[in-house]
């Protein structure tokens, strides 16, 4: 009698757990879905803008190339460029400061590179990409914003991690972080 009372109280705690278990992780994945689809949307906004600003990057070179080139002179980097580069990206609202910070430490860094190997020709060391697409043919339309396609997702609380394949090949990771009801952009690898 205690076994079949036993294995009756087992079957019942097993069925009711079993019932709570899919409704609880149907919660979680609309939670996550609507989390993602609201990350997406930053990256596909940055991408959006950037299609029109490109060409910020350009000058961020001294002595580059162009009409301008004096062989006489070597590489530097071009901080008003380069200010003007990360103020820009700020004021659109969708990257955070630990982007712009990382991407200022990355221009000293260059800057220290091109004193201790000075060159004037050929691409110039960490330069040689666009620093939002990671490419340096990546053509930007709206129709590869708007088809890119999140592959993979992990969620680590108030911090993301996305990668997206665009519709020409290019696969990029992004690590965005909640900020208030927002996601910002902190890496794009």
């Amino acid at each position: 009698m205690t076994r079949t009372l036993i294995s009756i109280l087992l079957i019942i705690c097993c069925s009711c757990s079993e019932n709570h278990a899919p409704q609880e992780k149907r919660a979680e994945t609309a939670t996550t879905d609507s989390s993602t689809l609201s990350a997406t949307n930053t990256i596909k906004s940055l991408y959006t803008w950037y299609s029109d600003h490109q060409y910020l990057q350009q000058a961020m070179v001294n002595n580059a190339g162009g009409d301008l080139l004096d062989s006489t002179k070597f590489y530097s980097v071009n901080f008003d460029a380069t200010n003007d580069y990360l103020n820009e990206l700020k004021k659109t609202g969708l990257v955070s400061d630990k982007y712009l910070s990382e991407w200022r430490n990355y221009f000293v860094k260059c800057e220290e590179h091109f004193k201790e190997f000075p060159a004037y020709d050929g691409p110039p060391a960490g330069f040689e990409y666009d620093f939002i697409t990671k490419s340096q043919d990546f053509e930007l339309t709206p129709d590869a914003i708007k088809n890119a396609k999140v592959r993979d997702t992990k969620d680590h609380g108030n911090t993301k991690t996305l990668t997206m394949e665009f519709p020409n090949g290019n696969i990029l990771t992004f690590t965005v972080s909640k900020s208030g009801s927002r996601w910002l952009i902190d890496k794009i690898e």
